[in-house]
């Protein structure tokens, strides 16, 4: 039988109770001397690619006299690259950025390194997942190339300026071959159907980390697309909407894994410049059409609006956007854009009289960006469109 009087036991409060400190100890904390110390320490590296840096900064602070008086395009990275090219003693030592800390010391009040004079450190660039991409190898290049000046000078491979921080690594020697994994792809192209075959790619994407996705995408590539290919539903589909399918089934495996297929350098552009030239088609018929883009974060969505618009407007057609102003040049949310009031019902409509100069706008417009549009009600679309 259980006792229901008996109360819970605080470790805590008797351990608190039981507790003795002698006489040196209590010394020691009243006069908050530290209890203990790493020796050496240990300097942790900032890696981030050009501009991408962290920022932080108290929450109530006022962020113009913040900017005014802080430099934050100043870090440990990038005055670390400055150093290289403006202190003798940085040059002449020519050391890998994981070294720098023992002869200089790191001010994160003035934003700048100074050389050490005692007390001896050790430095560790923070861990990078190699799903980062240009991240994870720039740290690579970054602890095997000596005393860089600049981001251009690790990207520079043989007096050759490389485009992306993985070629110059590739470049380098750096990185092991994709062999092992074609040779996977191919055993499993003999036996395996093409859903299982976008899943196994998926699945050497995340794990493996293959050196040149856009190769592997390239020759598989009809193999993972024959079901489509082959299927009823797709015989009118061009190459482009096939691989977009395709893309997409892959795209799903790996936002399940936890990422996603912005993360890897397969041939997206290409999915972009069908559907830019699809819309732009459209927008010069005499029939109206509507268009649905879909994609996770980082697919180019915003990159493919841009386009559209700057075309259109650079021919002097008129093109508007339900979009946040601070993602196109020209935009603005639907609820100003279309005149919907914000407490929307059946007895209140969108605020457009027909003879008005917003009216008129969009009846002149050759296109009409509006974004999340399938996360809106039905009764805000139907009176633009109608």
């Amino acid at each position: 039988m259980t006792d229901d009087s008996a109360t819970d036991t605080d470790e805590i409060k008797e351990f608190r109770k039981g507790r003795y400190i002698s006489p040196p100890e209590a010394f020691w904390l009243i006069y908050e001397f530290r209890l203990n110390e790493m020796t050496p320490s240990v300097y942790t590296l900032q890696v981030h690619l050009p501009n991408q840096q962290l920022v932080s900064f108290p929450k109530n602070s006022d962020l113009l006299q913040l900017l005014a008086k802080v430099d934050f395009s100043k870090t440990m990275l990038t005055e670390f690259l400055k150093m290289n090219a403006s202190n003798a003693t940085a040059e002449n030592l020519k050391c890998f950025y994981k070294d720098f800390p023992q002869h200089f010391v790191w001010s994160s009040k003035y934003r700048h390194w100074t050389e050490r004079k005692r007390r001896k450190v050790i430095g560790r660039l923070v861990s990078v997942n190699s799903r980062e991409g240009e991240r994870y190898y720039l740290r690579l290049l970054l602890n095997h190339i000596p005393g860089p000046i600049s981001f251009d000078d690790l990207l520079t491979v043989h007096a050759t300026k490389m485009k992306s921080f993985r070629e110059a690594a590739l470049a380098l020697g750096l990185l092991q071959s994709d062999t092992y994994i074609e040779e996977t792809l191919e055993e499993a192209v003999t036996f395996q159907m093409p859903s299982s075959l976008r899943l196994l790619f998926a699945t050497l994407l995340v794990y493996c980390s293959p050196i040149d996705p856009t190769m592997l995408w390239r020759k598989f590539e009809l193999d993972f697309s024959r079901d489509y290919e082959r299927h009823k539903q797709y015989h009118a589909y061009s190459p482009a909407q096939i691989r977009g399918l395709v893309l997409a089934d892959i795209n799903k495996s790996l936002q399940q894994m936890g990422t996603s297929i912005a993360a890897y350098q397969l041939p997206l552009d290409e999915l972009q410049k069908y559907a830019y030239d699809i819309i732009l088609q459209a927008c010069f018929t005499s029939q109206g059409h509507s268009f649905f883009i879909d994609g996770p974060g980082g697919t180019g969505k915003t990159f493919l609006y841009r386009s559209l618009l700057a075309t259109l407007r650079s021919q002097g057609y008129i093109a508007t956007s339900g979009i946040v102003a601070s993602i196109l040049p020209g935009g603005r949310i639907v609820h100003s854009r279309f005149k919907i009031p914000i407490d929307f019902s059946k007895n209140r409509a969108c605020q457009l009289s027909k003879q008005g100069s917003v009216a008129r706008l969009l009846s002149e417009s050759k296109l009409i960006l509006w974004d999340k549009a399938s996360m809106a009600k039905r009764e805000t679309i139907e009176p633009i469109f109608s």
